[in-house]
């Protein structure tokens, strides 16, 4: 067998090898950050009162105007 496309077959399978375990490392790192965020998550939602307790009303809702109906209610 001549060396040269041995070379070029073994070089591809080390290549596809390196990505399969990339890809496997990320799914690691991405199912470890998961936990972490449900752990904060978890406290969070223990910790106490919402740090957002009201919402603001805009503009648009304080005056009675839909943006969808483009202006102002005349009667």
């Amino acid at each position: 067998m001549d060396p040269l496309p041995k070379l070029a077959r073994d070089a591809a399978y080390i290549v596809v090898g390196f990505g399969v375990l990339g890809i496997q490392r990320a799914q690691v790192r991405r199912r470890e950050l998961h936990k972490r965020l449900e752990g904060l998550a978890s406290q969070l939602v223990t910790s106490g009162p919402p740090v957002v307790e009201h919402r603001p009303q805009s503009d648009v809702e304080r005056e009675g105007r839909s943006p969808a109906r483009g202006g102002s209610q005349q009667g």
